[in-house]
């Protein structure tokens, strides 16, 4: 698969320069198809930063069914993970 398949990156909440460094250029997206615009208000929650992002976007419409979205995190040591999730349906409790 290619970068261009996901619709969104969900990324761990770094700061606007670390993003750019570790994330952004490395895999050759930019910050509009991240969760940046949430991530940069909310600020690092640890291992909630995917899923509260993740949540943001279906709720505000940014991610939809059919779209496929990418949640990466980073642990102890710089391990990183990842996994990649595609919107079957809107939530019941979305608006």
């Amino acid at each position: 698969m290619s970068t261009a398949e996901f619709s969104r990156w969900v990324l761990p909440h770094f700061g606007r320069r670390r993003l750019e460094t570790n994330c952004l250029r490395p895999l050759g997206i930019d910050a509009e198809r991240t969760a940046w615009e949430f991530s940069s208000r909310v600020g690092h929650l640890g291992a909630g930063d995917q899923i509260a992002a993740l949540e943001h976007l279906v709720v505000s419409g940014a991610l939809r069914a059919g779209e496929l979205c990418v949640l990466m995190g980073v642990g102890a040591g710089f391990t990183w993970s990842c996994a990649v999730v595609e919107v079957t349906r809107a939530p019941g409790w979305t608006a």
